[in-house]
């Protein structure tokens, strides 16, 4: 995945992700984060299945302020140190029936991170 702020290569990343979260029934939510600016800006961008497909022909084009992730501090301090620093260790956490899972992905000096999530309600209806 050599990123770039194009409709192909938004479609092409819909398009696996969508097959990833069908295909793995413990991690359904799947990510792609990369480093990006806006206007000097350093942020982080993520990009999930479930935005939908842009046509090639669409005369919207996409903004990135759609695709700004949210973070809090230690989801910075940890993405910062993968893409400053090549730091390619694995997140896990999960706490009241969240699960994350950080998978930083380096090629050729490229860099993403793979973030699978999944939530589990407790309890049943009625109970």
């Amino acid at each position: 995945m050599n990123y770039s702020f194009t409709e192909n290569w938004i479609n092409e990343t819909d398009e696996i992700l969508n097959i990833l979260s069908k295909t793995n029934k413990h991690f359904p939510h799947i990510s792609v984060i990369v480093k990006d600016s806006i206007d000097d800006s350093k942020l982080f961008l993520g990009f999930r299945s479930y935005y939908g497909y842009l046509s090639v022909n669409d005369t919207i084009k996409p903004h990135k302020k759609k695709y700004i992730l949210k973070t809090t501090k230690p989801e910075r301090d940890y993405l910062n140190k993968i893409f400053e620093s090549k730091f390619d260790e694995i997140r896990f956490s999960a706490h009241d029936g969240n699960y994350e899972f950080y998978y930083p992905y380096i090629k050729g000096g490229k860099i993403i991170v793979l973030y699978f999530s999944d939530h589990k309600r407790y309890g049943k209806i009625g109970s």
